[in-house]
């Protein structure tokens, strides 16, 4: 039998063959739910916000950035103070501006 005899054959028999497809579940996620207690997340950023504005910065000169000023820099701060004077003074009357 050739092929030409065949396809007379199934044609002669009208016979309709099925051809069966596979089924494709649906393109979406399919819908989970926890009956569980919800999930609390915490993080470190959320607990070290703060909602309300912190109060104004009070500068206090005895404490600042963790070191408190001792006697011998309030002396060194006010020993600058007194050689730039002195250095602006010498300069002035070099110039000869009278005070």
């Amino acid at each position: 039998m050739s092929t030409n005899d065949h396809s007379k054959d199934v044609n002669s028999k009208n016979q309709v063959s099925r051809v069966l497809c596979p089924q494709v579940p649906p393109l979406c996620a399919p819908h989970y739910s926890d009956t569980g207690p919800p999930v609390v997340w915490s993080s470190l950023v959320k607990d070290s916000y703060v909602r309300h504005p912190p109060s104004a910065f009070v500068h206090d000169p005895e404490h600042w950035h963790g070191h408190k000023t001792d006697y011998l820099v309030k002396w060194t701060e006010q020993n600058l103070l007194e050689k730039q004077l002195h250095k602006l003074l010498k300069e002035m009357e070099g110039k000869g501006v009278s005070k």
